[in-house]
């Protein structure tokens, strides 16, 4: 029987801005159903545990086709149905893996074919236009047995830049812990090294509403003078205008200052108003300081011999993969080699790049990896939508489908981007996008290709200012909202650490001073700007798998021990797959960005951080006729 295909539950984000024209052009995606899925899976397993004889035995692109495409006459009869409906004028290709279908044609063939009505959407924020219908579109009776999914029609998905400034427009300024009010300055997160700080104070809005003005330092409708001090454990400075700067309708007063190597600082910032005081802010809990470090730094870390990091050719490859306009500059590449001493490294850009319109987080992908791996041939790999009249953009799935597609594509993979299980239900209706690139993942795990995942940047909710979710949450925090592909157990999880003395319980009090720098997690509660992501999967289909059920059985019976070590039972799904696997360090990294040298942090940096640490070890293995790791 035909069936509704779903429809996002929230699209209040875009705005009907009108038709779509009977000859514009759309584009949809058909992921055709799968056979053999569980012995694919199982195989998958079998090749990637080293107890097993199988071990290392990857399929082939071939192999994996034969095993899990649908047989040829279930293609031949989603390709007739579909030229009869959409005429002759309509591209319909059937993808080199033989179990999707990409389908351009008019709207109004569209329209037709699944009982859609498209309206042009425009993103509120960003500007972004995509065509979708204005309802739940229906799969036809002649495809249903054949068709999974489709992509194109219903969903609704936003990119991070499109969440972050919703998030500016709708919420009032926040750090990493409080919402300001009226009059209070507020401490930016703060940078620096272990030994140096560097403290930025913002004063956004007078009392009486209206910004402060320099260059006397005054409220700019009232007129008062603004004292702006900072209190760095038992010290006060107080700002003088000339340690300030506009920004806007900000000001923003900088102190930079020596600090004990390593040790937590308080820190408060307050105002006061023509004499009248009562506005202050705490950074909480403190601040710990933390070394900068480069690719060098984690090679000492992680104990890499000098022998594996001369910038000569290895053997293997690996690849960092970007979406939403995240590209590159080979200038800022050449400036993060050229500045830290490292080896030229061996990379280029697959797909499109505009090299005037860097991104940050693919700026940070490309240097680390390299830099951690240079020898490795690397894979800056953007990838596109095809974006015909009013198309949407690439993301997670066509990536999967076009790795698919490649007899041998790049064996390691750094992917630094994803959304919670709760924002996929809400911008695409269902789970159906989640649970079909799980199936692609476990393709590229059958094959021997390792998928390394950032695990997320705002703790287990994925809420707040660095957060990833997409789907309006309450702001509580009283869920856990679990990230995907990291999620995955095709995928590597991968968690963030922070080079500190606090690394044992008893270096928290007043009576051990711990003076031995090691690794600990990224929290704002361990005085961090972040919090590194991580928890159980809530979904039915992505159970804990067998290779993780003892630790995770041994994590859970020890917690439980421990008071307040885990959310109320609730908030989470124990039995889900737990996440991150691995943590690297991932705070305080060094890139260059725009021709600027500073500091980046995230479980994005420790994702290509970790992938190169891979690419190494099978470089040394296919170098020695071993095959590569694939799944970890």
């Amino acid at each position: 029987a035909a069936r509704p295909l779903p429809y996002a539950r929230s699209r209040h984000h875009f705005a009907d801005v009108g038709d779509v024209a009977d000859t514009d052009v759309v584009r949809v995606l058909l992921a055709l159903t799968n056979r053999n899925m569980d012995k694919l899976k199982s195989i998958a397993l079998d090749v990637s545990t080293p107890s097993s004889p199988a071990y290392g035995k990857h399929l082939s692109a071939a192999e994996v086709r034969a095993l899990v495409a649908p047989p040829a006459a279930d293609i031949d009869a989603v390709v007739a149905h579909l030229r009869v409906r959409l005429g002759d004028d309509a591209t319909i290709t059937v993808l080199p893996s033989s179990d999707f279908v990409d389908v351009v044609a008019a709207a109004a063939m569209v329209e037709r074919c699944f009982n859609a009505t498209f309206r042009v959407y425009q993103h509120k924020h960003s500007g972004r236009r995509i065509a979708r219908s204005a309802h739940a579109a229906v799969l036809p009776v002649q495809l249903a047995d054949y068709v999974d999914m489709v992509v194109g029609l219903g969903d609704f998905l936003e990119t991070p830049q499109e969440r972050r400034a919703r998030r500016a427009a709708t919420t009032t300024t926040t750090t990493t812990t409080t919402t300001t009010t009226t009059g209070t300055p507020y401490i930016a997160p703060v940078r620096g090294s272990e030994r140096r700080l560097d403290i930025t104070v913002v004063l956004n809005e007078c009392p009486n509403g209206g910004g402060a003005v320099l260059p006397q330092l005054i409220c700019a409708k009232s007129g008062a003078r603004v004292d702006l001090n900072l209190t760095v454990n038992d010290s006060t400075f107080v700002f003088l205008p000339s340690q300030c700067s506009q920004s806007g309708s900000n000001v923003e007063c900088r102190q930079r200052m020596d600090t004990t190597p390593w040790r937590r600082v308080q820190l408060r910032a307050a105002a006061s108003y023509g004499g009248s005081g009562g506005y202050s802010f705490t950074y909480e809990p403190y601040f710990t300081p933390t070394s900068w470090s480069t690719p060098q730094d984690v090679h000492a870390l992680y104990h890499v011999p000098p022998s594996a990091v001369t910038g000569a050719p290895r053997a293997g490859n690996a690849s960092v993969v970007q979406f939403e306009e995240q590209w590159m500059s080979s200038d800022d590449m050449k400036q993060f080699v050229s500045r830290l001493g490292l080896p030229t490294p061996r990379y280029y850009i697959y797909g499109k790049n505009d090299e005037n319109r860097p991104g940050g987080e693919s700026t940070l992908d490309i240097q680390w990896i390299t830099g951690i791996a240079p020898g490795v041939e690397t894979r800056f790999w953007y990838v596109d939508g095809k974006g015909p009249t009013h198309g949407g953009f690439a993301y997670i799935l066509e990536w999967l489908v076009m790795a698919a597609a490649e007899e041998y594509p790049p064996l390691v993979y750094s992917v630094s981007y994803g959304d919670t299980e709760q924002g996929f239900l809400e911008h695409f209706g269902n789970l159906d996008y989640v649970i079909r690139g799980d199936d692609e993942l476990a393709k590229l795990a059958a094959r021997g290709r390792t998928i390394i995942g950032g695990s997320g940047d705002a703790g287990w909710t994925n809420v707040g200012e660095m957060g990833n979710d997409v789907s309006d949450p309450d702001p509580d925090c009283s869920v856990m909202r679990p990230f995907w592909p990291s999620n995955s157990q095709w995928v590597t999880s991968l968690s963030s650490t922070f080079l500190t003395t606090y690394v044992a319980p008893v270096c928290d009090g007043d009576v051990v001073e711990c003076t031995t720098v090691g690794e600990a997690p990224v929290s704002v509660a361990a005085g961090c700007a972040w919090t590194t992501g991580g928890g159980f999967s809530s979904r039915a289909d992505n159970r804990r798998p067998p290779w993780q059920q003892a630790a995770v059985a041994a994590y859970l019976n020890a917690a439980a021990n421990r008071s307040g070590a885990l959310p109320p039972p609730t908030a989470f799904d124990a039995g889900g797959r737990a996440y991150p696997d691995v943590s690297t360090v991932g705070n305080n990294l060094v890139f260059v960005f725009a021709n600027r040298t500073g500091p980046v942090g995230g479980t994005s940096s420790s994702g290509p951080i970790f992938a190169g640490l891979i690419a190494l070890i099978n470089a040394a293995r296919l170098e020695a006729g071993l095959p590569p790791l694939g799944l970890l």
